[in-house]
């Protein structure tokens, strides 16, 4: 049957049943009666009943003993719309294309007319008797769960959070909250009671209740969409009144197209068998091997849809699915403790372990977490943002539960990249010295090894660690060291013959001689081969290393033929893999230093290129393409890749090491130890300086400027555009010493480009507006910010002189005291930390100077770490916006303070002749 054809039939088997169970019009309530029948029966899309009676249906009930039920539902609806519509809620004039009840009667009809809806629908409920076995326990339990969804815990408390958000700005996991309980919470009802009416299953039951929570938020979102975009004709109502209202709406937070998109995303999702009824790896365990191949697919959907929305780190994650849910499967989580290296493979273990319902708000401002955090769930170990950390982290966990006695496994899955790094040795090195209980997951995605000799590795592997071949390993060592004379050298032989048939047929000796058990390769996508080999290494004792081959991007073809690309990413078309375009035409400030790195190297032979496994990140793709020989990507090694620009800054090369500001944190002892005190002319290039955005706390560049201007010999830099970006970058080549660069990741301002590039002196800056009420120090991309800043205080009568630092270290000191002394308020703004950045350093200027009784504003980030979220978004909350800037220079601004006669100040005023 068609949809359109079931959806009538059952259309008008609810009328019928409506008009069957209406009150008659008679007595002193006649009136009442009039007003429920007119606003009951005037039609709508009986929604609600119809859902009730197909998930009844759904479970083999009968549709005739849901239909009271379904009924009651509609009437609450009814009685819910009656009272939305009063002037003290929405004040609609139209509904279901005629006029609102309180409009046809009036206000205390209206109210009275719902209020006699909601009592004839539980009465209607309570009389319902269809014969199931444990009847009244059912029907009790329906009555239950659809008058929560109707009261305080449901539709009402969503309205009354809906009229207290009206002229707020809310994000969309507030928003979700409300139409979760407004809308939502009547449509699962009605989903569940169906279910449970019709006899279906627990897991029937938690399936279909999964369907109608995904399904309430979509069609909240069309309905929002609707007020945008519909007519009134088919509305039944006017459009466009949540704008009027100001109330939050998704396309308000998401904009129409990405709000289409969300309730498609909901669609696919409600309409998925298995991923929906698992909430945590309990329910996991329940399916069979043979259902587990299905869950793979309906995870991969899952995340391939949300990502597409979302961005993130697509191929990584899509790589590991299978293996994700043989470990799972096999170990007892969130007991037994995995820790993933590096968190971006961790999205289909999030989807398994209770965050399927707020999947859809990945990196979002609010929502969850790119990267595994235990402040979200308790079956995050490891808080992981940079790789290389899970060995040694997965080492001091397992240690830790030795030393409490505790028998639990741990399992670190780690990355063939992330395993270059050195700290990723290190833990190898120190697990097999001490000897503990410790699960190394090798995911190999690279590592090109025949199919025949990775199948025939993969099955002895599995059998070698089988419960009976251990034993009987076991038995044959006690045997042979029996022998008298020779035991202990048959027992060498049998060890070396094992050996050489691991080494021959598999790459695990390196392994081996760290003391590792070493398994493998086995195949990542064959589910049942993990899941025996696993459960064959949960009876190993000491450290296992198993090697496991993976695709990145497996089962999305773009994905697959470019995982590079695909590696983390932003919003994409979902069809064909395009990135969405960007509405800016600007280069980005990463491509701008590419580009002007291969233009500079063109003339200067000495110049080279290092980067840490980040070419395409950090811009240096076509570098790589001209001078192949004076490029080098040392892998994700940041430390090393410091040490050995040093090393060919010593024989007379400039090495610019491009890096993103979070990774090189992982390399300051080699900053001060091979490169500033030896004062050797490196020049680091740090991409992503300042607010980041989505990949949150682990990746914001927020410690920069704190944690090198203390480096001796150290220059610290940050151009206030991407013409300047050019021009300091051609500064740093032809400085004699070590000089860092940061800029700000996404596209520059869209200032034109200078056709001939000039050296900047060290520590000059630069005087972009003059005035007198206000100095504004800003640096780096807080610059632009402050100048349309200045432009607004000047609407204000308010003049300021913004200054382009430019230089953190050295501070142009002259102009800065001089500029200081004579407007006697400043304000600084970086993106940056309060403690020890900037900011700071303009205070120890003031201070080293004598320079005393200035009130300083510092606006920087506070002393913490930045959650994800949009840097429009973070910058906003932070204060770090123009409308940031403009409440802090105001407050200096209006701010009173005790004006000394003499002193150091006035010394300095009059110095200046002011």
């Amino acid at each position: 049957m068609e949809l359109k054809t079931y959806l009538a039939e059952r259309k008008a088997l609810i009328d019928q049943a409506l008009e069957k169970y209406l009150p008659p019009v008679q007595g002193q309530g006649a009136r009442v009666i009039v007003a429920m029948r007119y606003s009951l029966m005037a039609g709508g899309k009986r929604l609600r009943p119809i859902l009730c009676l197909a998930a009844a249906e759904a479970v083999g009930g009968n549709v005739s003993e849901a239909l009271p039920v379904a009924c009651a539902l509609e009437m609450i609806h009814t009685y819910s719309l009656i009272h939305d519509d009063l002037p003290a809620m929405d004040d609609d004039d139209l509904r279901r294309g005629q006029p609102t009840c309180h409009k046809k009667f009036d206000e205390a009809t209206a109210i009275l007319a719902g209020d006699g809806l909601l009592t004839e629908a539980f009465a209607l409920m309570s009389q319902v008797d269809h014969g199931l076995p444990d009847c009244n326990a059912v029907v009790l339990e329906v009555i239950n769960l659809i008058a929560q969804a109707a009261g305080s815990r449901g539709m009402v408390g969503g309205q009354m959070a809906d009229l207290l958000a009206e002229g707020q700005s809310l994000g969309l996991p507030q928003i979700e909250a409300i139409h979760s309980l407004k809308t939502g919470a009547l449509l699962t009802a009605a989903v569940r009671s169906g279910a449970l009416l019709g006899g279906g299953s627990p897991k029937a039951v938690a399936h279909l209740t999964r369907y109608g929570q995904c399904f309430g938020l979509a069609f909240q979102i069309t309905d929002d969409l609707l007020d945008v975009e519909g007519q009134a004709a088919e509305m039944g109502k006017s459009p466009g009144m949540d704008l009027l209202r100001q109330k939050a709406t998704y396309p308000g937070i998401l904009g129409v197209e990405t709000a289409r998109q969300q309730a498609r995303q909901l669609v696919s999702q409600a309409v998925m068998r298995l991923l929906p009824t698992i909430s945590s790896p309990r329910d996991l365990k329940k399916l069979t091997l043979e259902q587990l191949p299905q869950l793979a697919a309906e995870l991969r959907t899952q995340i391939i849809d949300t990502v597409s929305k979302t961005g993130g780190h697509l191929a990584p994650s899509l790589g590991v699915i299978e293996l994700t849910i043989a470990l799972h499967y096999v170990f007892d989580t969130p007991r037994d403790k995995i820790v993933w290296d590096v968190g971006h493979q961790a999205y289909a273990h999030k989807l398994l372990t209770g965050r399927q319902s707020r999947f859809h708000t990945l990196r979002q401002f609010g929502g969850l977490s790119g990267f595994p955090k235990r402040a979200e769930s308790p079956y995050d170990t490891f808080d992981t943002g940079h790789s290389s950390t899970s060995i040694s982290a997965a080492l001091g966990v397992a240690t830790g539960k030795c030393l409490k006695r505790e028998r639990r496994r741990v399992v670190a899955v780690i990355g063939d990249g992330a395993m270059t790094a050195g700290l990723a040795f290190e833990g190898l090195n120190n697990a097999g010295d001490l000897n503990k209980n410790l699960i190394v997951i090798l995911n190999d995605n690279e590592m090109s090894i025949s199919p025949n000799v990775g199948a025939l590795s993969s099955y002895l592997s599995r059998k070698l660690t089988g419960k009976i071949m251990v034993y009987m390993k076991k038995q044959l060592e006690g045997f042979l060291r029996s022998v008298p004379g020779i035991g202990e050298e048959l027992v060498t032989l049998a060890r070396k013959s094992e050996e050489s048939l691991k080494s021959f047929l598999t790459p695990g000796m390196l392994f081996e001689a760290l003391k590792f058990t070493y398994l493998g390769p086995v195949q990542g996508h064959r589910i049942d081969h993990l899941i025996e080999t696993l459960n064959n290494v949960k009876n190993l004792s000491g450290p296992v290393l198993v090697h496991v081959l993976t695709t990145k991007g497996k089962g999305y073809q773009p994905a697959e033929c470019d995982p590079t690309s695909f590696h983390g990413l932003g919003c994409f078309d979902l069809e064909t893999g395009e990135p969405q375009k960007s509405v800016s035409q600007v280069p980005s400030y990463t491509e701008l230093f590419g580009d002007t790195l291969v233009k500079l190297a063109a003339g200067d032979k000495r110049v080279v290129a290092i980067t840490a496994a980040m070419p395409d990140g950090t811009g240096l793709v076509n570098f790589r393409l001209h001078y192949p020989d004076r490029f080098f990507d040392v892998g994700i090694c940041e430390q090393h890749a410091v040490t050995f620009a040093a090393g060919l800054a010593v024989e007379g090369l400039r090495p610019v090491v491009a890096i993103y500001s979070t990774f090189l944190q992982r390399a300051y002892d080699q900053l001060l130890h091979d490169v500033c005190l030896q004062n050797l002319p490196v020049v680091f290039a740090l991409d992503r300086g300042g607010v980041v955005g989505e990949d949150g706390e682990t990746h914001q560049g927020l410690f920069d400027l704190s944690y090198l201007r203390h480096l001796p010999n150290m220059v610290v830099m940050a151009p206030k555009d991407e013409d300047e970006l050019r021009h300091l970058l051609y500064t740093a080549l032809h400085h004699q010493g070590p000089i860092a660069m940061r800029y700000p990741r996404g596209s520059g301002v869209g200032v034109p480009l200078s056709p001939t590039l000039q050296k900047i002196p060290l520590g000059q800056a630069e005087v972009l507006t003059e005035g007198d009420d206000l100095l504004i120090l800003a640096v780096g991309a807080s610059v632009h910010p402050a100048l349309n800043v200045a432009r607004e205080l000047q609407a204000r009568k308010y003049s300021a002189t913004v200054v382009n630092v430019r230089f953190v270290k050295p501070l142009d000191q002259t102009l800065l005291l001089n500029l200081a002394a004579r407007h006697g308020r400043v304000l600084t703004v970086e993106e940056n930390v309060i403690l020890g950045g900037f900011g700071s350093a303009v205070l120890e200027l003031f201070a080293d100077h004598g320079l005393y009784g200035i009130p300083v504003k510092r606006l920087a980030i506070p002393d913490t770490f930045v959650e994800h979220g949009t840097p429009k978004i973070l910058r906003h909350k932070y204060g770090l916006d123009a409308e940031g800037i403009l409440t802090s220079a105001l407050t200096i601004l209006e701010q009173n303070f005790k004006r000394y006669s003499s002193g150091p100040l006035f010394a300095w005023r009059d110095r200046l002749g002011g």
